[in-house]
């Protein structure tokens, strides 16, 4: 359900906390130390940038399966409800692709299935 959505069905009786991922300084920040640089910006690169990773410290699966969630339903099933996708796993390639390659330029014939 979209955030526009969530408004409509409750009218009004919630509040909207906007959070974006932490910058690789606030993680820094947010770990307490300043020192060891290389491994925590591998630890940033591994475990992400989503603020809540930093309480599942140290525990590789309970941050997997926290992604996986985040992925599966915000990307996956909100994609495919408000589109109506049948092929999901057409839509998990071009996901995977994109993902792939982010920050490379992305055109529609890169997408082609070769």
């Amino acid at each position: 359900m979209l955030s526009s959505e969530i408004a409509t069905m409750i009218s009004g009786r919630y509040i909207q906390i906007e959070m974006l991922p932490l910058s690789f300084k606030e993680y820094m920040e947010s770990t307490g130390s300043m020192n060891d640089r290389g491994i925590k910006y591998a630890e940033y690169l591994q475990n992400s940038s989503f603020p809540f990773t930093l309480e599942l410290k140290n525990q590789p699966d309970e941050i997997r399966d926290y992604l996986e969630g985040i992925y599966n339903t915000i990307v996956v099933k909100d994609i495919i409800n408000r589109k109506k996708i049948t092929d999901t796993m057409m839509l998990k390639s071009v996901l995977r692709f994109v993902f792939d390659n982010i920050g490379n330029p992305l055109s529609s014939k890169k997408l082609q299935i070769r």
